[in-house]
């Protein structure tokens, strides 16, 4: 392969003639260059963002809380949060109240606590059981999927075996051959040189 090496990078090193002249030429195409705005070709790899959702929110949070100092700001976002947040009104404890005496809470204490005997003394037994049964059911088919496993690694374990024991006898006949032709061999060399 002719080939002209004209740089070795880990023996040569670079001209300091050679690196300024690269620097005036960089310098002198940055003259040529108007630098007024981004490239044309800015706006298509970086698309103006589409309006957020919640534009209209945080223009509201701007112009209401933004500009107070930080000791109103706190009181600001709370009532600010208040407007734009749903409101979950959550359970009304007064109906859960056991020293009362309205015949529509104590109902409805009744009722409560009937589910929860039901839901105590029915569903969770049933669903224990369940759940025991499901548990039992999976332990039996990983049991089973890791007897079959063992049992084909143990077929694949005895078929290795039997090919080596196959290997292992041809090539002691193999053997034998050899050590018959060699001792035949040595025996006429022997011979041989007896004779002469």
């Amino acid at each position: 392969m002719n080939r002209a090496i004209d740089y070795l990078p880990y023996i040569d090193s670079v001209s300091d003639q050679y690196i300024q002249q690269v620097e005036q030429n960089i310098a002198e195409e940055l003259e040529k260059t108007t630098v007024d705005g981004p490239h044309p070709n800015l706006n298509q790899l970086f698309p103006v963002a589409n309006e957020c959702k919640w534009q209209a929110e945080y223009n509201l949070y701007r112009e209401t809380v933004a500009m107070n100092t930080d000791k109103d700001k706190r009181a600001a976002e709370d009532e600010l949060l208040t407007k734009i947040k749903r409101q979950c009104v959550g359970i009304d404890m007064s109906r859960y109240d056991a020293t009362s005496t309205d015949s529509k809470v104590l109902a409805s204490m009744v009722s409560y606590l009937r589910h929860e005997d039901i839901v105590v003394s029915k569903l969770l037994p049933k669903t224990v059981q369940n759940q025991w049964l499901i548990n039992k059911d999976y332990i039996e088919n990983a049991r089973a999927t890791i007897e079959d496993l063992i049992h084909t690694q143990q077929q694949e374990t005895d078929k290795l075996n039997r090919y080596r024991q196959q290997v292992q006898e041809w090539e002691a006949l193999t053997f034998r051959y050899l050590k018959s032709q060699w001792q035949d061999k040595l025996n006429k060399n022997i011979e041989k040189s007896l004779q002469n």
